[in-house]
């Protein structure tokens, strides 16, 4: 696909790093890349420390197996990569690339796909949770009537409201939002309606309507033991790519100009999906893992921030899943683990959840594994609970190894 395409021209811009046999420390001040092409990551010990970062990328998932221990002082990274949004002018017939996902997640969408001809909505964001394209808009009164609308957020997990307004701070990366529609005074170029309209929220990988089995593997509960209803574990998905914005009173626009459409971005990338395997998973006080969505970025300018063509969905958070004897999170700070959706794109204006505005992606999964299913093997800092330190909140299940 073409958005895998840059997703490895993208990665491979960056200085990857192969591990030592055994133990593997990246020091304070060290900031490196592990891509996943080099499989999987097995080693005694993995030791990151205070103020320095393992950034993992690829196609494939990470596979982290360390007898030892994995004690992450600093940062372990995989969330999916942001949506730069449209740098250029007046290159329409130059595609939009979606922002590559974490190691196994999904590409943000493609904008402005067509190279002869008008393109009449942004592409989907990548895998099947990925947010839907925003649909392209025409009009000959000007650049706020032809906006583009803004594409929507990708979906793993189901939405996790913590205020009944979706738009509330406190929901940011825990709902997948649709695009905002296009300029009042344009006309969708495939929907012909009044408005071109906001791509769909990508649709979520749990669908009985029960958060009791919102996991993969298996629960203990005092009923017994429950399965989940995801049948692997997956990546986030991507966010979909903004619509463009056309001066024409018809669509598409005859003939073609290359120069004439103002471009919607391409999508954020979906958060990566890891699977950690080991005796002994330690957060410190400073300790940080991440696999959320990338952000989607604004669409084209005709001058400075107007933002014309339609900003792009955030990519959904990915998956963790941590299977260890023992979990040392007792100095972990408040939400230290995340798998949470990226914002969308930027509208008219250059601001945020307003015409032509891109979705923000939702929730991806985190899972720990523990020797006996129970939450008895994890240590916390006094006073917390597991839900204060993860976000969404993680699932607490039996092995699966």
């Amino acid at each position: 696909m073409v958005a895998h395409t840059v997703a490895s021209l993208a990665i491979g811009l960056l200085t990857t790093v192969a591990p030592p046999a055994n133990d593997w420390t990246i020091h304070t001040g060290e900031d490196l890349v592990y891509d996943t092409s080099r499989g999987w990551l097995i080693l005694d010990r993995l030791h990151i420390e205070a103020g320095a970062s393992l950034r993992v990328v690829g196609d494939e998932p990470l596979l982290l197996i360390a007898f030892d221990e994995v004690r992450v002082e600093g940062r372990l990274d995989l969330s999916g990569f942001d949506s730069p949004g449209v740098t250029t002018l007046n290159t329409t017939n130059q595609p939009e690339l979606g922002a590559p996902g974490g190691p196994g997640g999904g590409a943000g969408g493609v904008g402005s796909a067509e190279t002869t001809q008008s393109t009449p909505a942004g592409g989907p964001g990548e895998l099947a949770g990925g947010g839907g394209g925003g649909e392209t808009s025409y009009s000959l009164l000007g650049k706020n009537a032809r906006r583009g609308a803004g594409g929507a957020g990708g979906a793993l997990s189901a939405a996790q409201l913590q205020h009944p307004d979706i738009l509330h701070p406190s929901n940011r990366g825990l709902i997948a939002l649709r695009g905002w529609p296009g300029g009042a005074l344009g006309t969708g170029a495939i929907s012909q309606s009044a408005r071109a309209q906001g791509g769909d929220a990508g649709a979520s990988y749990f669908s009985d309507g029960s958060p009791d089995n919102d996991f993969w593997g298996h629960r203990l509960t005092a009923g017994g033991v429950v399965a989940g209803e995801l049948g692997l574990p997956v990546g986030g998905s991507g966010g979909g790519a903004g619509g463009d914005a056309v001066n024409s009173a018809t669509f598409p626009l005859i003939p073609f100009i290359p120069t004439g459409d103002e471009k919607g971005a391409g999508g954020g990338g979906g958060g990566g999906l890891g699977l950690v395997l080991t005796q002994r998973f330690v957060i410190g006080p400073q300790g940080a893992v991440r696999a959320d969505g990338g952000d989607g970025g604004g669409g084209e300018n005709t001058n400075y921030f107007d933002r014309v063509g339609g900003g792009s969905g955030g990519g959904s958070g990915g998956m963790l899943m941590v299977q260890a004897v023992e979990f040392d999170l007792s100095e972990a700070h408040t939400d230290s683990i995340t798998a949470l959706g990226g914002e969308g794109g930027q509208g008219a204006g250059n601001k945020y959840k307003v015409d032509g505005a891109g979705g923000q992606g939702g929730p991806g999964l985190l899972q720990f594994h523990t020797p006996d299913g129970t939450d008895a093997a994890i240590s916390l800092p006094a006073g917390q609970s597991l839900e204060a330190l993860t976000s969404p909140d993680a699932h607490v299940l039996l092995p699966v190894f």
